[in-house]
C-alpha cells in the first residue's frame, strides 16, 4: 500500500489520499506543490500534475490508466 484513501460520508465525491510512504523525493515535490485554500483559513498542498501522472504510470493498475487519460484531458 502506498496510499490510504479517506472520505467523509457528507463529502463522498472528494476523497483525500494520504501517502503511507512517498514514491518520490518529498522535499522536491513539496517545493513544487500548489498550495490552495480548501476552506477559509485552511491551505493544503497538492502534488504537481506531472508527479501524479508518473505515479499512476508506475502503478499501472487499470484504474490508474483510466485516471491518466482523464487527467490529461483536463490539462
Amino acid at each position: 500500500m502506498i496510499v490510504m484513501k479517506l472520505w467523509n460520508q457528507s463529502h463522498q465525491r472528494t476523497p483525500i489520499d494520504l501517502f503511507i510512504y512517498e514514491p518520490f523525493d518529498f522535499p522536491s515535490e513539496y517545493a513544487r506543490a500548489s498550495h490552495m485554500e480548501i476552506s477559509p483559513g485552511l491551505e493544503a498542498p497538492f502534488i504537481a500534475l506531472e508527479a501524479l501522472l508518473q505515479m499512476k504510470r508506475d502503478a499501472a493498475r487499470p484504474q490508474d490508466l483510466v485516471d491518466i487519460d482523464e487527467l490529461q484531458h483536463w490539462n
